[in-house]
């Protein structure tokens, strides 16, 4: 029973703006500016708030969920869900995991000066599944 619930917390949605409601000042600030980058880049992504696991998804109408924005104490994280597979040749990407790599930002600049391969990275995640 009790995983059924927790599996029912994960599958709801919530406003993005929700997600972000218990962050410090300065992590909104960060996540604010990611999901602008994000819907830019590609706007056929729709945006939804996932309180159990406290992030911002993104999902492409073809390719699925593709990556989440989670908000952390000290830093914003942009997990890629398919992140291992995304060519990376700068090292951008932290993460060993078989599947998921992140890029983490701890201030509003270091997203401005990386909006770029954001964008970059988040086109090739759509290509990779779509």
């Amino acid at each position: 029973m009790a995983k059924n619930k927790a599996r029912e917390r994960n599958r709801s949605t919530v406003p993005p703006s929700e997600i972000l409601r218990r962050s410090a000042p300065p992590i909104r600030a960060i996540a604010e500016r990611l999901r602008k980058i994000i819907r830019g880049a590609v706007t056929e992504l729709s945006e939804s708030g996932h309180p159990g696991w406290r992030c911002i998804a993104y999902r492409h109408p073809r390719a699925g969920y593709v990556c989440g924005i989670f908000p952390l104490e000290g830093a914003v994280r942009l997990y890629f869900e398919h992140g291992a597979r995304l060519a990376d040749p700068i090292g951008l990407l932290e993460g060993t995991g078989r599947q998921t790599r992140y890029m983490a930002f701890a201030t509003v600049r270091e997203v401005s000066e990386k909006a770029a391969m954001v964008s970059i990275l988040l086109r090739e995640a759509i290509a990779l599944k779509a």
